[in-house]
């Protein structure tokens, strides 16, 4: 989501501000993703930005655990085809369409934003865009450009912490980069995500049995949440996930055979479980 936040704090030594988007809701900004803001109400009569100025920031990463979420200045806006920036305003198209398909794409895109550079934004044509028609494209490009064009507009007159902007949810944005011709199927019981999913790209229904049942997710996430997971020779590893690190101990547990073998082979498979688990787990 894009908001009019509050510049609370600037601290030079580590390059970064707080800002806040709602009452005592404070997020990190990096300086570096500051430049050249939107402001919705320019409280310091100095140049750059200032504690106390009311800017416009989008949420790229939530909250996790102690830690603020984190926004930035650079605005991005996503259509079903295309990707607008107010950070580079250039007309892109991805890398993985061939030379041909992307100049007839770039084309389009400009037929409909001419004005690019001018109002201050950018476009960018995803894969996804190889076998749409290029009108449908362009129309796309254009209707990106005019919800911008409206944030922008109404910026100076935005209530603090208004949310100007609803941006989509983790899983549509996945979907925005996905080939269609390459999927069967799309799977979930959710309901929330289904009814988005049906409303953005219309899907098939099939609801003979949940998706918890048939993959026997529950197990999954009860192993992926538990402390300690066991091994196929017996020993186990503890996992200890703290604020500033996480450790992991290896222990032979029921794996009372003898030999260095047996300790051997509880390490190189507690080597490939852990490696397993730090991705499954989201561990950094």
């Amino acid at each position: 989501n894009i908001y009019a936040a509050r510049v609370n704090k600037i601290l030079p030594g580590i390059n970064a501000a707080f800002v806040t988007i709602a009452q005592n809701k404070s997020c990190y900004l990096s300086l570096n993703d500051a430049k050249n803001p939107v402001y919705t109400n320019k409280k310091s009569k100095k140049e750059g930005l200032c504690e106390g100025d009311e800017i416009l920031v989008q949420v790229i990463k939530d909250a996790l655990k102690t830690k603020d979420p984190v926004v930035t200045t650079k605005l991005s806006i996503f259509g079903s085809n295309v990707i607008l920036t107010n950070f580079d305003t250039q007309i892109g198209v991805s890398s993985k369409l061939d030379k041909e398909r992307a100049a007839l794409l770039r084309k389009a895109v400009l037929s409909k934003c001419a004005d690019h550079e001018k109002e201050g934004y950018g476009i960018i044509v995803r894969t996804n865009a190889k076998n749409v028609e290029d009108k449908a494209v362009s129309q796309d490009a254009y209707s990106v450009a005019q919800k911008y064009n409206q944030i922008i507009k109404k910026a100076p007159h935005q209530a603090l912490y208004s949310c100007v902007y609803h941006g989509m949810s983790d899983y549509l944005l996945l979907m925005k980069t996905i080939d269609f011709a390459t999927v069967e199927w799309i799977k979930t019981d959710c309901d929330d995500i289904y009814d988005s999913l049906l409303t953005e790209y219309g899907i098939y229904d099939d609801s003979a049995i949940s998706l918890s049942t048939l993959y026997g997710i529950r197990g999954l996430i009860d192993n992926l949440t538990s402390r300690r997971v066991w091994l196929d020779c017996g020993g186990n590893i503890i996992i200890e996930q703290l604020e500033t690190l996480t450790f992991i101990d290896v222990n032979s547990a029921k794996n009372i055979s003898s030999g260095s073998n047996s300790i051997l082979k509880t390490n190189m498979e507690a080597a490939k479980e852990i490696a397993r688990q730090l991705r499954l787990r989201n561990i950094s």
